[in-house]
């Protein structure tokens, strides 16, 4: 399986060039740190290809939406299209980078049309059928789109902190005030849509490779 990742700044143009300059370095930071730590899964370090666009390739979905999450987190909240292409390794035929490039171009083409749901991912998949998984992220995509900057922040935070209470003494501020903000993102359902994302992703996988 190679699972390519393609990604692009929205709108660039719209930021002045102090900001673009902090977000392209905000971005090389984040991608550096996952380059670090997934050397075993990244078979191409994400890196800039031209642009504002970078790419890598990984070679399972373990921990795909782990990696999306913290490349939007790392950006303090600039909003980056994700095309995601899936193919198999051995595949000839196709190439998991044309179809991240399909997705991408799929869907900022879906985003300018007012009548559709807007979305920042989209998986093109040479494998498996990927309309229910698409539908997903943009629900996803919905979600993320309600929360206030600080909100953002907090439950970006949560992800990695070891409790409600330890990222509260963090921020100064109480584990109720924390336990609100989550309820009020509804994160524990975010949450379980990252795991069922990937969960979907790995069973389609193994029901193809077991025919």
């Amino acid at each position: 399986m190679q699972l390519a990742i393609l990604g692009d700044l929205v709108d660039p143009r719209k930021m002045t060039g102090r900001e673009h300059t902090k977000t392209h370095k905000e971005l090389r930071q984040v991608l550096a740190e996952i380059n670090r730590d997934y050397p075993t899964q990244l078979v191409t370090e994400l890196q800039f290809i031209h642009g504002d666009q970078f790419f890598g390739r990984l070679n399972r979905a373990d921990e795909l939406m782990i990696i999306l999450e913290r490349i939007l987190a790392g950006l303090d909240g600039h909003p980056v299209l994700f095309g995601l292409g899936l193919a198999m390794a051995d595949d000839l035929r196709t190439d998991d980078l044309t179809l991240a490039t399909q997705a991408l171009d799929r869907l900022k083409h879906t985003n300018r049309r007012s009548s559709q749901p807007k979305s920042l991912i989209r998986l093109e998949s040479a494998v498996f059928d990927a309309a229910l998984i698409n539908l997903l992220f943009s629900q996803l995509s919905y979600q993320l789109s309600s929360w206030t900057d600080r909100q953002r922040r907090i439950v970006w935070q949560m992800r990695r902190a070891p409790s409600q209470k330890e990222l509260a003494d963090r921020l100064g501020v109480s584990q109720p005030y924390i336990n609100q903000v989550l309820q009020a993102t509804g994160y524990y359902s975010y949450r379980a849509s990252l795991q069922g994302i990937t969960h979907e992703i790995k069973r389609q996988l193994f029901v193809v490779l077991k025919k």
